[in-house]
């Protein structure tokens, strides 16, 4: 016998979501504010919809967890062709992948299960005991709430309190962590639990165009940390030049700093793009002047009296000798994103 969990509980706590559609049966989190969906353009919206970065965690006693869910067989998954960001490469390297969640139990990692597809993801063979019990959420596809089922007699409770430092991560796929085969592979994943960060991931694929939009919604929330991931997709899509590129990040930070005036924020430039660095796009603009782009701006921010934003060369966090761990030039694998963790927690941890 089994113990319905209703997808609403208020034994369940969420991190990385910004908003939730919310019925009497489902509960559907998404990474933009879900009153401002129309004001987006639709590829955004794609993206948005994908639970990268979140979490649902509970405490309970059960041996078995099912969690009832739609988890949809995303069409960029499931296609070696498909490719809707256009100009980032003939098609997908992971084509046919699965998605999956993954299981922490007390915050050790303990189990994953594929989702593309599936109303059940099972979890079974736990501890008979109360323990704290954290699901990655699958980071390319959504991911849609309908219950969960414990074993009939299990209790269920919701997790203590956190204090962990609120971090917003603004990006593109790499901050999406889009190469990653798990959700709790990407960087920002990594470093999340390394620092014991509450991790909010507002990586888009193809779509970090300095939304001024997002720029509000970055400044609404409660941040303790905020990182910047720009350049690649302005450069790869052509949607910003000399003129607008530095004006448009500085316009950004501005709209933050509205109502986070002195949280840290860190700004990383494109890491290696082997087929892009000198390559003149339709805007005149390569990837190494971006990064110029983005260095200046961030300069004339900090000549302007902000002394809490700061920059950081991409060429320093993945560098021409990882190459290889970028198979379809435009997005790291597992092991390229443990690279990006590898030179971002430093960084990251001295303005926490």
């Amino acid at each position: 016998m089994r113990k319905f969990i209703s997808p609403n509980d208020n034994n369940i706590t969420w991190t990385g979501a910004i908003s939730f559609d919310t019925t009497e049966d489902s509960v559907h989190p998404t990474r933009i504010q879900t009153k401002d969906r129309t004001l987006y353009d639709s590829g955004l919206v794609y993206w948005a919809d994908m639970s990268s970065g979140m979490t649902l965690s509970f405490q309970t006693t059960s041996c078995d967890i099912e969690i009832l869910a739609d988890c949809p067989a995303d069409e960029y998954l499931a296609s070696d062709t498909i490719s809707p960001v256009e100009g980032w490469g003939s098609g997908n390297y992971w084509g046919g992948a699965e998605a999956y969640a993954d299981l922490y139990v007390n915050g050790m990692y303990t189990d994953s299960q594929a989702t593309s597809g599936t109303s059940s993801i099972l979890f079974s063979e736990l501890a008979n005991e109360m323990k704290l019990v954290q699901i990655w959420l699958p980071h390319l596809t959504s991911f849609t709430l309908r219950g969960i089922n414990i074993e009939e007699g299990s209790e269920i409770a919701k997790p203590e309190p956190s204090s962990n430092p609120r971090w917003i991560a603004y990006g593109s796929s790499i901050t999406q962590c889009i190469g990653a085969e798990r959700p709790s592979d990407g960087w920002t994943s990594i470093i999340s639990r390394s620092l014991n960060l509450e991790l909010v991931s507002m990586g888009y694929g193809g779509e970090a165009h300095l939304d001024p939009l997002l720029a509000c919604t970055i400044r609404d929330e409660e941040a303790d940390v905020i990182t910047i991931d720009i350049g690649s997709v302005p450069q790869v899509r052509n949607t910003l030049n000399q003129r607008t590129f530095g004006p448009g990040l500085m316009a950004f930070i501005k709209i933050i700093r509205e109502k986070h005036p002195t949280t840290p924020i860190l700004v990383f430039s494109p890491i290696y793009f082997e087929d892009r660095e000198d390559t003149v796009n339709n805007v005149g603009m390569t990837m190494k002047m971006m990064r110029t782009e983005i260095e200046k701006a961030i300069k004339a921010i900090n000549e302007a009296g902000d002394s809490n934003t700061h920059y950081k060369n991409g060429l320093e966090i993945f560098k021409p000798e990882h190459v290889l761990l970028m198979p379809d030039f435009r997005h790291p694998t597992a092991e390229g994103y443990a690279v990006i963790a590898e030179g971002l927690k430093p960084e990251i941890k001295k303005l926490i």
